[in-house]
């Protein structure tokens, strides 16, 4: 019985400090809460702090964007002020210049001159030509150019009419009837008289834009 009774003693002194402890954790001065309240406003004063001085930096990030605008729209106004004085003085100064007028003297040298053009001019001769190569064949081409598109190859001894010989290029026409560029030093040129030339190419002959050499002199 009283071993009992000292265990109901200690069970009751046992909930008395719980209860105590329970009142002091949970008292104003002490209570996990408030602190855990306390804390949470420190936070939210840092973060106000933190939001103004970004509010100061925008702040101040666009008052200088606005000097800087402001600075350039001053500038470019300058520019264009001085460009339009620049304009207006340069018109003003074209305006005050004198008109010239320049008289034509006659030209009496005119008519000679045109005689000696015309006396100058190259004769148009009729050529033949036979093609010479020593084994490959001669290559037609549209262009006077090694790297001109090629039209037909003619073989060695190939005959044909030359339309504007040139000491480098001739541009002729086939016995095909073909026309095109070829190498002036493999053909054999002949000069023939206008009556032996074919007549739907007799008025396609044209004069050399150079004076051509021994090659065109012989008779073949």
């Amino acid at each position: 019985m009283r071993h009992n009774q000292r265990v109901f003693s200690l069970l009751f002194i046992f909930f008395i400090v719980v209860a105590l402890g329970s009142i002091l954790i949970l008292d104003g001065d002490f209570s996990v809460f408030d602190r855990s309240s306390d804390y949470t406003w420190k936070l939210n004063d840092k973060e106000h702090d933190i939001d103004l001085d970004n509010d100061l930096h925008e702040d101040v990030l666009t008052e200088r964007e606005e000097g800087i605008q402001d600075a350039v729209t001053e500038q470019t106004m300058a520019i264009h002020e001085d460009l339009k004085a620049a304009k207006e003085a340069e018109t003003e100064e074209f305006d005050d210049e004198p008109e010239t007028v320049t008289e034509k003297e006659p030209n009496t040298e005119e008519e000679p001159a045109a005689e000696a053009e015309t006396q100058s001019q190259v004769e148009i001769k009729y050529y033949t030509y036979t093609t010479d190569t020593m084994e490959t064949s001669l290559r037609l081409r549209e262009q006077p150019s090694t790297d001109a598109e090629i039209l037909a190859k003619l073989p060695k001894g190939s005959k044909g009419y030359i339309l504007k010989p040139g000491n480098e290029w001739c541009y002729c026409v086939t016995s095909d009837g073909n026309t095109g560029y070829l190498f002036t030093r493999y053909l054999i040129a002949k000069e023939t008289s206008k009556n032996s030339f074919p007549k739907e190419f007799q008025d396609k002959v044209e004069a050399p834009d150079e004076e051509l050499d021994d090659r065109f002199l012989r008779n073949g």
